[in-house]
């Protein structure tokens, strides 16, 4: 959410409290209001942590095995530059010819 306009948040089935916590619904509501997208405003299951929300989404896919689970996690859209990735998706970013490992990890 950039300064607390949490305009898409309705996308996420799960999220954490520091996010919904720091959310300003006025601000919020009112772009999506203005946008015609209400539904880009709804609160999706609030959860303790990050793992907490990332444990809870990995059991709804119904994967038997978490290791295989192909996972993005960016910082926010306003830093798309560095990403993270599991290690079910190393192979994705080797293969890809405008994507980089960054030094240190």
């Amino acid at each position: 959410a950039g300064y607390g306009n949490a305009i898409g948040i309705g996308e996420a089935d799960f999220t954490t409290e520091r996010l919904a916590s720091q959310m300003d619904r006025t601000a919020t509501y009112a772009n999506a209001i203005a946008a015609g997208v209400p539904e880009s405003a709804r609160l999706p299951i609030v959860l303790p942590a990050l793992d907490d929300a990332v444990r809870a989404a990995l059991q709804t896919c119904g994967l038997d095995d978490w290791s295989q689970a192909a996972i993005v996690r960016i910082k926010n859209t306003l830093h798309l530059d560095t990403i993270w990735v599991s290690d079910a998706l190393a192979g994705a970013v080797d293969a890809h010819p405008h994507l980089a490992w960054k030094e240190g990890t």
